[in-house]
């Protein structure tokens, strides 16, 4: 931590000190002017939305983290979720929310507090004039808020999250604003508390906006959500203040191939989507879009399609916690097929085949903006890639039937990587699109604290491991100290070979790894490992779900319906472990790692797998 940074952060604290004596003395309403204390006036048709919009569903529930179910927890604010337990309604400075074993994950909770039910039930009646519809959600909101004093509660205690919060309120101000001038209703008292609501978490965290080791897609978020509100009220210090940040951000969170240095396919689409959100409503406002966003987010989108297996099937390395920032539609959200829409109708060019176009996409552009981008030029992600700078390469086989992924990334962003792991040239591989050496996932941030570190460490991925040293060495749930240092070889690299070799160094270790997809029917990976004491080199591969796996002399084989899969490296033993992978946030599969050994003394050590690939009638 820099001189800087101490300084901020102790000036933090003050300006907290003094918001404490004021607000941990007595609760004050979210409703009332507690925080904001100016005056101006809405105006909800530069949020952009296409009023004329049909293509909508009605009724589906918001979709929760883990598989919690909406309609048990809708108004539990304070859930722990992973437990019968509630967080506290104390002052939420007092708040200690990581690790919280006797309560939850507070992912988990922050996801029902963040709202998105009250913008899509402000939809719904929009759409239906369902009065019914409109008395649930003046229960929600009103509950919502009597619960809720302003900070005060779990709810409070993250500014990004008040900054989410306040723009799905500013969505549902707008539809309940429209809705009146449809049926001739009026909502005018609610939607002045929701305004004012808006008001004071947008003040807060235009306040307490997050800088240095903490600027991260947190300050990104947190300035998508000024900007929408400074859109909408027409505060234009506010408007150059964020527009200002959010150009800066673009080249300072993205290698300039367009990857996303949180080193996260996930994070990297939270933050797009900020901008795809942005776009129109700017257009409605008047307000011209910088041209080096444009730039920037097609460079962005490259590596996402790049990343894409399907319309919907991402490889991803690092976390993912399936955060959003809309959601008109409910039901299941695919997070990187709806982003892609979003930048196929901003771009020149298509990034989706043949969209099921997202709810939310369809309430920003009218079907003949979507029939026009339906017939873009379709970016072409059948080719292997190396993104050199950002830290990724996919070999793909001329059939794009074998593809084949690598982290050669540094570890993560910033001085803390929040959300990076020991990935160093962790390797995926799909077959058919189908995964067979599986990423192991997130897990989730905070319950059981053991589980973040391990779905982080080195034995989690499909990497080479020196006895038992960690490639990384985490000091917190969201922070590193030394890091392994890996990099790209680019004049052993070629791809039109199927070629790529990178390599990573961290204490006494050296590790080097060579793919070679040689066709469609052959895979050779070979790591070099250098080390100066005597301790076993694993080569480890997490097989995914649904692969029956069997034991052969020298390796081991899978299949399924359609393939039959052996993976052989004579030179060294060979064991089946045990483990649990995370698919989604929070839920976890039962799956095997196949771990080849050989136990080296000081010096030099190669490990060479091949992979032998047919279809079952050929087998």
């Amino acid at each position: 931590m820099n001189s800087a940074e101490i300084i901020w952060r102790a000036k933090e604290w003050r300006t907290k000190c003094k918001e404490r004596k004021i607000f941990s003395s007595k609760p004050y309403s979210i409703l009332e002017p507690c925080y904001f204390h100016g005056t101006c006036k809405a105006d909800y048709r530069n949020l952009g939305l296409n009023l004329a919009n049909e293509d909508y569903r009605i009724g589906q529930n918001i979709k929760l983290l883990a598989g919690f179910d909406y309609q048990t927890y809708k108004t539990r604010w304070h859930a722990g979720f992973q437990t019968e337990n509630d967080w506290p309604l104390i002052f939420s400075y007092d708040i200690q929310c990581a690790g919280r074993e006797d309560i939850g994950d507070v992912r988990t909770n922050w996801e029902l507090n963040r709202n998105f039910a009250f913008a899509k039930l402000a939809k719904d009646y929009y759409v239906t004039g369902d009065e019914a519809i409109l008395l649930e959600l003046k229960k929600l909101f009103y509950d919502w808020a009597d619960k809720n004093p302003f900070l005060w509660g779990i709810s409070y205690t993250s500014p990004m999250e008040m900054a989410i919060r306040a723009v799905n309120w500013l969505y549902m101000a707008a539809f309940l604003y429209f809705a009146d001038l449809r049926y001739d209703s009026d909502t005018e008292t609610w939607r002045q508390h929701i305004e004012t609501g808006c008001l004071n978490m947008l003040a807060y965290v235009r306040k307490h906006r997050a800088r240095f080791s903490s600027a991260n897609n947190h300050l990104i978020i947190e300035q998508w959500a000024v900007l929408t509100g400074a859109l909408v009220f027409g505060l234009k210090k506010w408007q150059a203040e964020a527009m200002q940040i959010l150009t800066a951000e673009l080249p300072r969170q993205n290698a300039p191939d367009g990857v996303n240095l949180e080193m996260s396919l996930h994070y990297q689409t939270f933050v797009m989507e900020a901008y795809g959100l942005l776009i129109p409503a700017m257009k409605a406002a008047g307000t011209a879009v910088p041209a080096m966003w444009y730039t920037w987010l097609e460079k962005m989108s490259a590596f996402v399609a790049d990343s894409m297996l399907d319309e919907y099937k991402a490889i991803e390395f690092g976390d993912n916690d399936e955060g959003k920032l809309l959601d008109l539609q409910g039901g299941t959200m695919e997070h990187y097929a709806y982003v892609l829409q979003l930048m196929s109708l901003v771009l020149p060019i298509r990034y989706v085949t043949e969209p099921q176009w997202h709810e939310n996409v369809c309430w920003l552009y009218s079907r003949q903006a979507r029939k026009q981008a339906a017939q873009k030029k379709l970016f072409d992600s059948s080719k292997s890639h190396c993104y050199a700078k950002g830290g990724y390469t996919f070999l793909k086989s001329e059939k794009k039937c074998i593809v084949l992924a690598i982290d050669h990334a540094p570890l993560g962003f910033g001085t803390i990587a929040a959300h990076g792991h020991a990935d160093a040239l962790s390797l995926q591989f799909y077959l058919d699109g189908k995964a067979v050496f599986c990423d192991a996932g997130t897990g989730n941030y905070h319950v059981p604290q053991a589980g973040r570190n391990l779905y982080r460490a080195t034995a989690m991925h499909n990497t080479v491991q020196a006895g038992d040293k960690e490639q990384s060495q985490m000091l917190g749930p969201f922070l590193w100290g030394q890091r392994a240092k890996t990099h790209l070889l680019p004049e052993k690299t070629d791809l039109a070979y199927g070629i790529v070799e990178a390599v990573t160094n961290y204490g006494n270790v050296c590790h080097g790894r060579r793919l070679y997809l040689e066709n469609e029917s052959t895979i050779h990976i070979t790591d070099t490992v250098t080390i100066q004491e005597k301790c076993v080199i694993r080569q480890q591969f997490i097989i995914a779900p649904d692969w029956e796996v069997k034991e052969e002399i020298y390796g081991l084989s899978l299949s399924d319906e359609n393939w039959q899969i052996h993976i052989h490296n004579p030179a060294c033993s060979m064991v089946l472990l045990p483990c649990e992978i995370s698919p989604r946030y929070g839920c976890e599969l039962e799956t095997v790692k196949a771990c080849f050994d050989v136990e080296t003394v000081v010096g030099k050590v190669k490990l060479n797998t091949i992979i032998r690939i047919a279809e079952r009638n050929e087998d």
